[in-house]
């Protein structure tokens, strides 16, 4: 995670292992999770970030309840875990 106490409910991540257009590729058709992937119009933020070839950021909002951002992490969880070596 690049912001890990966001003030705002955007989380911008990527996953070892698995380019973020793959792991966008995997929440949307696994899981129907849909998430903007790439450097996001910032290129210049992510060389700062060190994050050259961009990330996966979700954004949530107040409509969205509990059992869907617990959702979100189970799921994120779910695909680290079958990423690692």
């Amino acid at each position: 995670m690049y912001n890990k106490n966001p003030g705002l409910p955007v989380i911008s991540f990527n996953i070892d292992n698995l380019d973020n257009d793959s792991l966008g590729l995997i929440l949307r058709k696994k899981y129907g999770i849909i998430t903007r992937t790439g450097l996001l119009c910032a290129p210049l933020i992510h060389e700062r970030m060190n994050s050259e070839d961009g990330c996966v950021r979700i954004s949530l909002s107040y409509l969205n309840t509990e059992d869907e951002c617990q959702y979100v992490a189970s799921s994120l969880a779910e695909v680290a875990r079958s990423c690692r070596y």
